[in-house]
């Protein structure tokens, strides 16, 4: 199933709205069906450690404490797999990532290395030497393949894309998403409806009783 094609069941699914076109429409209904799937594609990605999204990197280290920078992770890092962490050499795991009270803590330079991951990047102790090879296993966060090129995306940006995933299940988490976004946005036009009431009541110094519109709560004057 293309992106049109899971828009189209999801608007079945519901009754609602079925724009002919999703991406680069700038309708209301096709905007929010194209932003509910991408963001259905975004909460499958994190949920689960899917074999299809699994990739290995590999890189030598740089003999400094800030073994890999945060600048030069792979572009479609979504996050590491744990346990996967590893010299090749040495066929010695990494333990970690550490936790911050861990890490500060941890001043060998001995034994079983261990990594901290932060915002500037992955850093071991003991330092490897430099230009020791180094692999970890990660979760892409490209689950989407163009229509035509098939090329690896992280959301949906054109009609023909596919997903990666079981399309029903996009489907049903997408029907969900939809479903509740649509509850919310149902309470909240409830609720200025009630506000605007009350308001006039306040006005008119008369019940919420005397307003037409059929939502107004009644209050004490």
């Amino acid at each position: 199933m293309t992106l049109r094609e899971i828009a189209h069941a999801v608007a079945d699914e519901t009754v609602g709205p079925r724009p002919t076109r999703i991406a680069g429409n700038a309708a209301p209904d096709a905007r929010n069906l194209l932003r509910t799937i991408n963001k259905v594609g975004a909460q499958l990605v994190r949920e689960h450690a899917w074999s299809f999204l699994l990739k290995q990197y590999t890189f030598q280290a740089s003999g400094q404490l800030l073994s890999l920078p945060a600048a030069e992770f792979p572009a479609d890092f979504s996050r590491l797999l744990s346990g996967t962490f590893q010299l090749i050499d040495s066929n010695i795991g990494i333990r970690g990532p550490a936790l911050p009270v861990e890490w500060a803590t941890f001043d060998s330079d001995s034994g079983p290395p261990l990594f901290f991951r932060s915002a500037e990047g992955i850093q071991i102790r003991p330092v490897p030497s430099a230009g020791e090879p180094l692999a970890f296993w990660y979760v892409s966060k490209t689950w989407v393949r163009a229509g035509g090129s098939h090329a690896p995306r992280a959301t949906m940006t054109d009609d023909d894309d596919i997903p990666m995933f079981d399309q029903e299940l996009v489907v049903l988490f997408a029907k969900s998403v939809w479903l509740q976004d649509m509850d919310r946005i149902g309470d909240r036009r409830q609720q200025q409806r009630i506000m605007r009431c009350n308001r006039q009541s306040a006005t008119t110094r008369s019940r919420p009783a005397a307003c037409s519109r059929p939502m107004c709560l009644r209050v004490a004057p």
